[in-house]
């Protein structure tokens, strides 16, 4: 879907301001996180349904709540893109991301 400049509303903002002003704004409510989370979830996933990354083994009750501890020390001290690269890695849920505690 090409949008052609007749189609997009004057602004008076430079085509650089508003892709500076978009960054900003998916930044700071958390999309850009969450979307790069998504897309690390998938890359993984497809991977692993090719054969090419192991499955790990299942985990232990004390290394599930290790990685809970790490997972609520990176969300209470405010380290999103951590906490964004964290949990895809750590195999735990997407939605533990967006649990606010």
């Amino acid at each position: 879907m090409d949008i052609t400049t007749s189609e997009i509303p004057e602004t008076g903002l430079s085509e650089k301001m508003l892709h500076s002003k978009l960054a900003i704004s998916l930044r700071n409510n958390g999309t850009l996180d969450s979307l790069k989370s998504q897309l690390r979830a998938k890359v993984l996933s497809d991977l692993r349904a090719g054969g090419i990354v192991p499955i790990k083994r299942t985990r232990t009750l004390f290394e599930e709540a290790a990685l809970h501890i790490v997972m609520d020390h990176l969300r209470t001290g405010g380290f999103k893109c951590s906490l964004s690269v964290f949990i895809p890695e750590s195999g735990l849920p997407l939605s533990s991301m967006h649990q606010c505690g």
